[in-house]
């Protein structure tokens, strides 16, 4: 395996698209794009860059808490995220926060756990509405008064989750699509728009390599090492955790990614329980994984607003439109491809 921390990664010119546009809410995007066959415009979501022929509601965002250990195992809804963030919590485990555009047809996303401070950070690049079952003492106090994110703790509201009878306590809280845009009508809550990311279109299948690609993200423990295997007929990624094949159960399929970006940051261990505190701003840096090729990179967040990616050249990434995940590893934590 390759080290991060280390040099030679080798390095692929990026295929740029002929311009990129602002649009007149201040968006940026790739232009045009029409359906296959079609002259029709497409809608284009902010949070993914997912184009739709009508256009739905987007906002607000959700942004979900999801158990990864053994006995929560496969959860419910993941594939269906715009994003998913991935960071380490307690004894070397990982953790999911999936964020979700409004009005899905989610039956069931889960199993809901806890939050931690770091996720919030995460949480509030969307201004999203933050689902959880609790959280550490740091979690908990920051969400007392804040504005940052909009409180959806479990213990206090009850009607949004439910407890399976088909898993073990604690990893069988759940909650849907439609209890979620429930509980944001009763609020009266939706999200501020969001400052997007740079969206292109898939690149052209005679154009995308038929060997290599694949990425690996090393964990303390094997159960936690994510391999992503890259499909050139799909132009995405297919992900495997630990030694089987990573499975939404909502749709019995293995849950994959247009865009794999791992960011490096500083992790340290604060309290004898195990929990981290992980720095989500300033600058870092990162590994890329997109239409096949893999690029060194960098990231930047200042004390506000989105979390950016940038090629060595310091131009932010432009990514494919679909899913993104984000895997947020100490620095040195060995990726290979």
């Amino acid at each position: 395996m390759l080290s991060a921390a280390l040099a030679g990664y080798v390095w692929y010119e990026r295929l740029m698209p002929e311009k990129t546009i602002v649009n007149g809410d201040g968006s940026r995007d790739v232009a045009p794009a029409t359906v296959a066959g079609d002259e029709e415009e497409l809608f284009y979501r902010d949070i993914d860059g997912v184009g739709r022929v009508e256009k739905t509601k987007e906002r607000p965002y959700y942004a979900v808490m999801i158990d990864n250990l053994a006995l929560a195992r496969p959860q419910h809804g993941l594939s269906s995220a715009s994003v998913v963030y991935e960071a380490p919590v307690e004894s070397g485990i990982t953790r999911f926060m999936a964020v979700f555009p409004a009005s899905l047809a989610l039956e069931k996303i889960g199993p809901v756990r806890s939050a931690r401070p770091y996720f919030i950070d995460f949480a509030a690049e969307y201004d999203a509405i933050y689902a959880h079952v609790g959280g550490s003492p740091q979690a908990l106090e920051r969400l007392k008064g804040t504005y940052e994110v909009f409180d959806l703790n479990q213990f206090w509201n009850g009607g949004v989750f439910w407890r399976s009878r088909d898993r073990e306590a604690p990893h069988n809280v759940y909650t849907s699509s439609e209890d979620l845009d429930a509980f944001a009508v009763s609020k009266g809550y939706e999200s501020r728009e969001l400052d997007p990311w740079l969206f292109k279109d898939d690149m052209n299948e005679d154009e995308r390599p038929y060997f290599g690609g694949d990425l690996s993200v090393d964990a303390k423990y094997k159960e936690y090492v994510a391999d992503w295997s890259y499909d050139t007929k799909t132009n995405d990624y297919a992900r495997r955790q630990g030694s089987g094949d990573h499975v939404d159960a909502l749709s019995d399929d293995q849950i994959r990614a247009k865009n794999v970006l791992v960011q490096f940051t500083d992790i340290e261990v604060i309290d004898g329980v195990g929990r981290r505190k992980v720095r989500t701003s300033g600058e870092g840096e990162a590994i890329i994984a997109l239409d096949g090729q893999v690029y060194n990179g960098t990231w930047s967040k200042g004390s506000s607003g989105r979390t950016r990616f940038y090629d060595k050249n310091g131009d932010e990434i432009l990514l494919n439109r679909g899913t993104t995940w984000v895997t947020i590893v100490a620095t040195g934590t060995e990726v290979s491809y």
